[in-house]
């Protein structure tokens, strides 16, 4: 999973296992299962973050116990 910012603020999540950057076209196309799944142009992206949401945490217990 790829959280994308763009550069109007908003955030994109798209499921995806691999990213490719193509220099000359300025775009990354980013794949599921080598199928395209999104394409999107440098110049409208600020960043990109890979996260792993298949681990989950543990529910937090409250130390303000009575």
């Amino acid at each position: 999973m790829y959280s994308i910012v763009l550069t109007d603020g908003k955030i994109i999540n798209i499921n995806a296992t691999d990213v490719e950057w193509n220099e000359k076209s300025r775009t990354i196309r980013l794949f599921n299962d080598r199928r395209i799944v999104a394409r999107i142009n440098m110049d409208n992206v600020a960043g990109w973050i890979y996260a792993d949401y298949k681990a989950e945490s543990e529910p937090q217990e409250s130390e303000d116990k009575e």
